[in-house]
């Protein structure tokens, strides 16, 4: 769908799932939200509970197995979800013609995303900000959002 100028991007992530939604201003009445896409994490739910599990698998060769070390399996799933989240992303901002995007997640998500979102840079305004468990009618009312989503005056711009 193109970018029009009364359209406004935001997408929200966690480390559940990442969600694309478009805003525009309803005369009298503030914001409204409409969800346009979705990203669930596949790994969730990836491994059995309280079992071993091998994230890696080891070569085609028969080369040993190796599990991830106690404590860091979460840590593997989490940079797995954040590498597709960060495919998924380029993706919507170019098939969505989507100029700049405002993006709302906790800082754990920020930190993982971030460096791989370099090339989005000029694009993506990051928020840190968790409300992606949020319905689209609560995040187009959220203080945060309103405040990223409203035009800045000259003087906000400059710092007076």
């Amino acid at each position: 769908m193109p970018q029009s100028s009364a359209v406004q991007w935001v997408i929200t992530i966690n480390f559940r799932q990442a969600n694309l939604l478009s805003c525009h201003r309803v005369p009298n009445h503030g914001w409204h939200a409409d969800q346009q896409a979705t990203l669930d994490n596949p790994w969730e739910d990836f491994h059995e509970h309280d079992r071993p599990s091998i994230l890696g698998q080891g070569g085609v060769d028969g080369s040993a197995k190796r599990t991830a070390s106690v404590g860091h399996e979460q840590e593997e799933l989490h940079k797995r979800f954040a590498a597709d989240v960060c495919r998924w992303m380029k993706k919507v901002t170019q098939e969505s013609k989507i100029e700049s995007v405002n993006v709302f997640a906790p800082s754990r998500v920020l930190g993982l995303i971030r460096e791989q979102l370099a090339d989005l840079s000029t694009q993506a305004i990051f928020h840190d900000c968790d409300i992606a468990n949020l319905k689209p009618s609560e995040i187009a009312t959220h203080p945060t959002v309103v405040r990223s989503l409203e035009p800045r005056s000259e003087s906000a711009k400059s710092g007076s």
